[in-house]
């Protein structure tokens, strides 16, 4: 497979989500939480913070392509709340824009050494000067090299290759991606666009995580670490549901604790009573095949068990009942909702 058909499958895209989402949501949450937990007063998490964005700016400026830094904080605008009107202040805009700059940019091939071998292979046993083309030099040059382990690195991009292949293949079979970035990142040595592309994710990461220490100061106790799903539900537009706004404001951390503190079939069936997924459908995703990807990724889960729930729902499914239980908590997640009001 060509690197062209690589990018034009949107692997390498959604490896830049996969990868800014895993870190930004996930990864450092609990670091960044312990961070404050060791804090006896909003001075010292001030303190605590500014030292982490020191720490951060130090590691951008090490990371190298500068404009690609310079774009994003000058333009991007994350004060709480944010104003995601604007397309620079959506998280998509910026991950579109380093899979741009990383397509654009890429040079050659995953693999290099592949292909200088079977380019060398093809030669007559005893070549001739008319033999021997400026691709083949270059090929003699890149396997001759005394200091690679040319066979070990063949090795290593048949199997990249083998796992790129099969990621693009399950997601025409299922139409979302499953991307093993810890796989990947074992091949970095090996493969100068894996290299590449991990530079880029990283740098992303830390570009969102010195905006987010940024909007932490002058916060008080109970303001740090913000919840990232409650962030995430409002760049969806979930506070301006009807029966959301019938929530107090102050009893809305009650409300995230409820959708997050529970089970995948609990959630689905109170979002779903609150009128979000059918807001989803019609504002944001033109098919329930997207907004089950969408979701799962929102609630950090996958998309078949999204699915699955959501299809319980309807009194007529033909789904498995037993191992999608969302139409169970119906009465429930009334009587919960009631409590918030």
């Amino acid at each position: 497979m060509e690197t062209k058909e690589i990018i034009e499958s949107g692997f390498f895209k959604a490896f830049i989500l996969d990868y800014v989402e895993h870190h930004v949501s996930y990864h450092y949450m609990d670091q960044d939480r312990l961070i404050y937990t060791m804090c006896n007063s909003d001075e010292e998490k001030d303190i605590a913070t500014r030292a982490e964005i020191d720490k951060i700016k130090k590691k951008i400026r090490k990371a190298g392509y500068e404009f690609l830094s310079m774009d994003f904080i000058q333009r991007y605008d994350n004060k709480y709340p944010v104003d995601y009107s604007k397309e620079e202040n959506k998280y998509s805009y910026w991950e579109n824009y380093f899979h741009e700059y990383f397509t654009r940019e890429i040079e050659g091939s995953l693999t290099p050494f592949t292909e200088a071998q079977s380019k060398i292979d093809k030669l007559p046993e005893k070549p001739l000067a008319k033999d021997v083309d400026d691709e083949t030099l270059l090929a003699l040059e890149i396997i001759s090299s005394e200091s690679r382990n040319v066979p070990f690195l063949i090795e290593c991009e048949e199997e990249i290759m083998d796992q790129i292949e099969a990621d693009i293949e399950n997601y025409k079979e299922t139409d979302y991606w499953e991307i093993d970035l810890f796989f990947y990142e074992g091949y970095v040595k090996q493969s100068d666009i894996l290299k590449f592309l991990f530079k880029l994710c990283k740098l992303l990461v830390l570009l969102n995580r010195l905006k987010m220490f940024e909007s932490f100061i002058g916060l008080k106790s109970d303001e740090y670490i913000r919840n990232p799903l409650k962030e995430k539900l409002e760049k969806y537009g979930f506070f301006n549901l009807p029966m959301v706004k019938l929530i107090p404001i102050e009893k809305h951390s009650n409300l995230i604790d409820v959708i997050s503190s529970r089970k995948i079939p609990y959630t689905i069936a109170f979002l779903d009573y609150i009128g979000f997924l059918k807001f989803l459908e019609k504002e944001h995703f033109q098919t329930k095949t997207r907004l089950n990807i969408e979701l799962a990724k929102l609630l950090n889960s996958n998309a078949r068990a999204i699915k699955g729930n959501i299809n319980s729902l309807f009194p007529n499914s033909t789904e498995n009942r037993k191992r999608y239980t969302a139409f169970q908590h119906k009465e429930l997640v009334v009587k919960d909702y009631q409590r918030l009001k």
